[in-house]
């Protein structure tokens, strides 16, 4: 899966908070402009986009689709950096920490886990092989739904973390981060040619290892100061027109 690098820039790229503000709206006009903006840079060879986002495979196809990115041939990362996806293709991979063995141990917590959000009338989210996220109920904020989670599921072998709209449950050593260096070893990029932008603290991994960190205005206190710290751009706009401000910056 090595290929020849053509752009001067790979942008990895949170969906949630960042392309849209949130799980329930998906401001299209903006989202227009950006999927030009992407278009035109990537007919010039100067930044293709991935997606570096916790939701799954069918998901990421739906949000590629959305913002033209479905021709690409770099593969994007989905569940929380447990698999590497490409639509065009339909090809895709695991991460090399997930066996056989990792993945019985994911599936007796989300038993586990699923004996729970009966109780509450919550769902566990859909699609998800090699990975499992939840909402808190409405009305529950997600430190505390996180908590009651983290009581009821750490395990050894089992990450637990949680973004501004899900909690979300990996095998140990399995994140957006640990998915990022694994990005750059199967398609033979260095980290020197990628840009990442995140919202939550589940982006954290990748933006300290990234050498262009950015984001929108909205990112968390902990993503905001990671981001000043290393000399990168932080939007002063919020989710999509952040997203597009900060590309502009990159490239500029």
């Amino acid at each position: 899966m090595i290929y020849h690098s053509v752009f001067n820039f790979y942008l990895s790229l949170d969906w949630e908070g960042c392309v849209t503000p949130g799980v329930e709206d998906w401001p299209l006009e903006d989202m227009v402009v950006l999927r030009k903006q992407l278009a035109d840079l990537r007919a010039n060879k100067i930044l293709t986009a991935f997606l570096n986002t916790g939701r799954p495979a069918p998901y990421a196809e739906a949000c590629c689709q959305t913002l033209g990115m479905r021709e690409g041939i770099v593969p994007h990362i989905v569940e929380n950096g447990s698999v590497f996806y490409i639509p065009k293709t339909g090809e895709w991979h695991t991460n090399t920490r997930i066996t056989s063995g990792t993945i019985r141990q994911l599936k007796e917590v989300e038993g586990r886990l699923k004996e729970y959000t009966d109780t509450l009338g919550i769902f566990i989210e859909l699609g998800k092989a090699f990975s499992c996220s939840v909402r808190p109920p409405a009305g529950v904020l997600m430190e505390d739904f996180f908590q009651d989670i983290y009581a009821l599921c750490n395990t050894e072998g089992i990450e637990i973390t949680h973004s501004n709209s899900a909690v979300d449950i990996t095998i140990t050593g399995v994140n957006k981060g640990s998915g990022m260096r694994e990005w750059c070893e199967k398609t033979g990029i260095g980290l020197e040619r990628v840009a990442a932008i995140g919202d939550s603290d589940g982006d954290l991994p990748v933006l300290r290892m990234v050498k262009y960190p950015l984001c929108p205005s909205n990112g968390s206190p902990k993503v905001q100061a990671l981001v000043r710290e290393r000399g990168g751009i932080v939007s002063r706009y919020p989710s999509t027109f952040g997203v597009i401000d900060c590309i502009r910056q990159l490239i500029a």
